[in-house]
């Protein structure tokens, strides 16, 4: 038996709307403020041993295997979502 590439597109695109919606849903309530908060302490968690974090954000490489209209669409979807 075998996965086809239909198959896996179906599983990829499924799974990317899943993480999409759980994120929204985790965030939604959350003020802009709170969103703040929570990452000041999630670095604090980080650097417990001493080690300062260098920063996620600044320093990611994730290929781009969107186009600009796909990525568009998800950020619209999570931002709806996010609102409820």
């Amino acid at each position: 038996m075998r996965l086809t590439q239909a198959g896996l597109d179906t599983i990829v695109k499924c799974a990317k709307n899943t993480t999409i919606d759980y994120r929204a849903d985790i965030f939604r309530g959350f003020s802009q403020q709170e969103l703040d908060v929570f990452w000041q302490l999630l670095l604090k968690l980080y650097q417990f041993d001493g080690v300062k974090m260098d920063g996620f954000e600044e320093q990611i490489q994730i290929p781009n295997t969107y186009t600009e209209e796909e990525l568009r669409e998800e950020l619209e979807r999570f931002a709806k979502r996010l609102r409820g």
